[in-house]
């Protein structure tokens, strides 16, 4: 999916009304939602251990969120953690993430 501001997005999305509002949903598995989040937050160029600490930090935060919102557990704006889709992704991130899954 590419929207008005030319990100890309994994995942699938979800469609819906809210409140009278039009909801749009990126449904995308937690770990592929976190190469997204911690690219956006830190550089990907800082030692591997501390992009593994970051991993943890928005992993825990995330998870903590349960159902916080009413169409989902976290939205992509400063009420929750930076998400800018696959534009934010790097090698770097993902193995960090991907180190420090369970």
């Amino acid at each position: 999916v590419v929207e008005r501001s030319q990100r890309t997005y994994r995942g699938d999305m979800e469609i819906s009304m809210t409140s009278g509002q039009l909801a749009l949903v990126n449904d995308v598995p937690l770990e592929q939602y976190l190469y997204s989040v911690v690219g956006a937050e830190v550089y990907s160029s800082w030692p591997a251990e501390a992009l593994k600490a970051q991993a943890v930090a928005a992993r825990s935060y995330a998870l903590a969120q349960g159902n916080r919102f009413q169409i989902g557990n976290v939205v992509d704006g400063t009420l929750s953690q930076a998400y800018n889709g696959k534009g934010s992704e790097h090698a770097n991130v993902s193995e960090a993430v991907d180190a420090t899954a369970g």
